[in-house]
């Protein structure tokens, strides 16, 4: 009956040992990763859906990289017309757009329900 609880013990005690080992492991304190591409885009899903739509510029912030857009119904994100301000992506953009304008624009999701535009084009 001794043996048991010795045989117990000596289980015990591996069992505790074998998970501290390997723990060691995932220490990469040391390890030069200059060379691997870590950026933030890797976070990021491989591709986002643009989605396509039309409208009429009512305000142009390019203090804040915003704009104003009445636009109409986008069906690939089932938003019916209204008139809403989105983030720009490239502030430069801006610069070249006219309140009144008609326009065709590209949108991504850019988080939980928010939407940035990534292009806008004139329509002539």
């Amino acid at each position: 009956m001794k043996t048991m609880p010795s045989t117990t013990l000596a289980l015990l005690t591996l069992l505790s040992v074998t998970p501290l080992s390997h723990a060691d492991g995932m220490n990469m304190n040391g390890m030069n990763m200059n060379n691997m591409p870590m950026s933030d885009s890797m976070a990021e899903p491989m591709s986002k859906k643009v989605h396509h739509a039309i409208g009429i510029v009512r305000k142009v912030d390019t203090a804040n990289s915003r704009i104003t857009i009445s636009h109409e119904p986008i069906p690939s994100i089932q938003w019916p017309a209204m008139t809403m301000t989105f983030a720009v992506q490239n502030e430069k953009q801006l610069n070249q757009i006219i309140v009144g304008e008609k326009i065709k624009f590209d949108l991504v999701q850019s988080a939980k329900d928010q939407y940035q535009v990534t292009r806008i084009t004139p329509i002539q």
